[in-house]
């Protein structure tokens, strides 16, 4: 991974307490010199423990999934047996109330014909999903999103 671009701090209610929430663009290192990557923005929590801001875990359905780093979009095209082409994205977004923190996820799935052009898909699928995302026992934890389900065959 390359440099983090144009980041963006606040702090948010959490508990009793409080999370600093920082976002920023996540670019990867071009392979050619020139070239623009392609950057996407992610949002990491770090909670205020004992006056300091630290860095915790994130659970998915009791699974471990890294450190508490949300992507706010992501995107994937799987080659189906047809010879279409499943484009699936996601786009996220969190929202802190005083009663918590909500993960917000619009999933579309596409199907598309590579013969046809890119502007050329069937709309498969579109989803509006909400999880909460619980600050326990010094980790975060939610349910499984519904992006794994979108993005496979």
């Amino acid at each position: 991974m390359g440099p983090y671009r144009r980041p963006r701090l606040r702090l948010e209610p959490l508990d009793d307490g409080q999370v600093l929430v920082a976002d920023a663009e996540v670019c990867p290192t071009p392979d050619k010199p020139g070239a623009r990557p392609r950057c996407r923005r992610e949002v990491y929590l770090l909670p205020l423990v004992e006056q300091r801001f630290v860095q915790s875990d994130l659970l998915e359905d009791g699974e471990p999934a890294g450190p508490a780093r949300i992507a706010t979009y992501e995107e994937s095209a799987v080659p189906q047996k047809d010879g279409w082409i499943r484009r699936s994205e996601v786009q996220r977004s969190l929202r802190f109330k005083a009663t918590g923190i909500t993960i917000a996820e619009s999933v579309r799935v596409r199907d598309c014909d590579p013969a046809a052009g890119a502007n050329t898909c069937d709309e498969h699928e579109l989803m509006r999903y909400e999880r909460e995302l619980a600050w326990e026992d010094g980790r975060f934890s939610t349910s499984r999103s519904a992006w794994g389900k979108a993005r496979t065959p």
